[in-house]
This record gives C-alpha cells, structure tokens and sequence, in this order.
C-alpha cells in the first residue's frame, strides 16, 4: 500500500520503495543461491545465514520450469516435463546434466 498511496510522502515517483524490493530480490537469488547463468550453465553456489534454515523457488530457464529446493543439507532440482533439451546445473565446482522431467539432489557441505 506504501507505494499505491504513497504513505511516505514523494517518494513512489522516484521508484524508491520498487528499487528497494528489487534490490532484495536481486540478494535473495544471486547472493544466497549464488544463482548467475555463464556459459550456457545455471551455476548455483549457495550460502545461506544461519538464520535461514530452507529455501524454495521456481525458475524459468531454457524452457523448463525449475523447482529449487535449498535445505540445510541438500539441494534438490525437479525440472519439468517437455521435448526440450536437457539443461547443464553447475553446482559449486561440479557440473550436473539435467533432462526434462527428472529430478536431482545435490548433497550441500557447510
């Protein structure tokens, strides 16, 4: 509501409150999951704070829908069904080939 009424007095027109969430969102995947796309490879590299036991989120990437589920101990990717090609995860310094419709988990060592 911050923003649709602009409790704060001027700043909506400047994006401020939007630049702010982005930025957090922007934390959340890159930062924490260590998400960034190079080479034609979703790479991961998690590192969570303490105070964050688990983390799901859906992606899309090359046509397939991705379901990531950060745990403490493991990282799980379920890829959705499709004719598409079979995408590559990097994972810390390892590298996971993944075809629709299958699902991996990777082991996460803190």
């Amino acid at each position: 509501m911050s923003d649709l009424r602009d409790i704060q007095g001027g700043t909506t027109a400047e994006g401020i409150h939007l630049g702010s969430m982005a930025s957090t969102v922007d934390i959340i995947h890159r930062c924490y999951t260590g998400l960034v796309i190079r080479n034609d490879v979703l790479w991961l590299n998690p590192s969570f704070p303490k105070e964050i036991e688990s983390m799901d989120l859906t992606l899309y990437y090359r046509g397939l829908w991705l379901k990531i589920y950060f745990h403490k101990k493991e990282c799980k990717i379920e890829a959705s069904d499709g004719a598409l090609q079979p995408i590559t995860i990097g994972f810390k310094d390892d590298k996971i080939l993944l075809k629709p419709g299958a699902t991996i988990i990777i082991p996460i060592h803190r």
